[in-house]
């Protein structure tokens, strides 16, 4: 789905589809603590341009959930950025992301995902350009000049009856997956596909 979704963006845009390079796996500990321990992985996406890098807000997951934005400390962002700048120094334009995993209490970085991936998806409902349409820009050679998110938003993976997600405030359907912009979830949460998320989460706004 994430790689006929790029298809569609470059061809409205008018791009030459792009993908990125594929990453390898290159496990490498990070002297920083792991960020939370509801988190399954974290991924920080960076906008990889002529100009250098722009970094986007991070994104969680949570079991078969992907938020976006999942915010860290100042700490944790420099040591993310001079990693990002040092990985991706030598690779073609576009948008890639930054893979970190939990290992022994800490973080450890497990390499790059390439454009087009899943991870992405959540990106559609959160923020401005999404990661597709700014990766279809930069690996074209243009600027990318800012990313803002404009709803925090969930993605969750399954196979879903449209008629009974599209009930719900808030939240939209597509083929292998929904999303749900969480600024404001509904008031009663029961039945809701996010409920067991937004009970254990807790309020984000």
């Amino acid at each position: 789905m994430s790689r006929d979704y790029l298809a569609q963006v470059a061809q409205q845009l008018g791009f030459t589809l792009t993908p990125s390079p594929e990453g390898s796996v290159h496990v490498e500990p990070l002297a920083l603590a792991w960020l939370d321990p509801r988190l399954d992985r974290y991924y920080v996406p960076v906008v990889w341009g002529k100009h250098g890098p722009l970094f986007c807000e991070g994104i969680a997951q949570i079991n078969d959930c992907l938020l976006q934005p999942w915010d860290t400390g100042d700490d944790h962002r420099q040591v993310f950025y001079t990693l990002a700048r040092r990985v991706l120094k030598d690779l073609p334009w576009g948008v890639y992301l930054i893979d970190l995993a939990p290992l022994d209490g800490q973080i450890s970085y497990q390499g790059w995902l390439p454009m087009p991936t899943q991870i992405a998806l959540v990106s559609t409902l959160a923020q401005q350009p999404d990661l597709f349409m700014a990766h279809c820009y930069a690996s074209q050679g243009l600027p990318v000049v800012e990313v803002q998110i404009h709803r925090p938003c969930a993605v969750r993976w399954g196979h879903w009856n449209p008629h009974e997600v599209l009930i719900w405030p808030g939240t939209c359907w597509y083929p292998d997956w929904i999303g749900c912009w969480l600024l404001h979830p509904p008031v009663d949460h029961q039945g809701h596909p996010f409920a067991d998320l937004m009970i254990r989460l807790g309020p984000l706004s």
